[in-house]
């Protein structure tokens, strides 16, 4: 009796394992279609719906590669920061740890360009400003 409970469990979780396994495979084939959203939303459903920290782990960074690759540098510092903290000897959370230097980079190239954004911007907006402060009229520029 307790080997057939045995063998009924291990059934079980051994199909739990592949399901997790089929759900990030999709979740990547969703990503690597362009369907981004669908793909995020398919890594964070399937790390709140398992236990398996190596599958968790996977989602973290999935995740924050997507943020990588849509620029959204914070967000992929984020996530890969709870990836660190919560699954530290993943092999994942390992990779992140080795490479985190070069997105510091990456993220002060962004920064830069951000600054830069923001000092045109001010410039646009207070265009009125800065032609009467140069002694420039409108006119004299139409």
């Amino acid at each position: 009796m307790n080997k057939m409970i045995f063998v009924v469990l291990l059934l079980a979780f051994s199909s739990i394992a592949v399901s997790s396994e089929d759900e990030l495979s999709r979740a990547t084939m969703l990503a690597q279609h362009g369907l981004i959203r669908d793909a995020k939303l398919a890594y964070i459903n399937l790390m709140f719906r398992v236990d398996d920290d190596t599958v968790r782990a996977k989602c973290l960074y999935e995740l924050g590669m997507i943020s990588f690759r849509e620029d959204d540098i914070g967000m992929a510092i984020n996530t890969w920061r709870t990836l660190i903290e919560e699954f530290p000897d993943s092999e994942e959370g390992k990779a992140v740890k080795e490479r985190i230097g070069g997105l510091s980079s990456k993220l002060e190239e962004v920064l830069v360009e951000h600054s830069e954004d923001e000092t045109a911007s001010l410039y646009i907006d207070n265009a009125d400003f800065f032609l009467i402060a140069s002694g420039t009229t409108l006119g004299v520029l139409i």
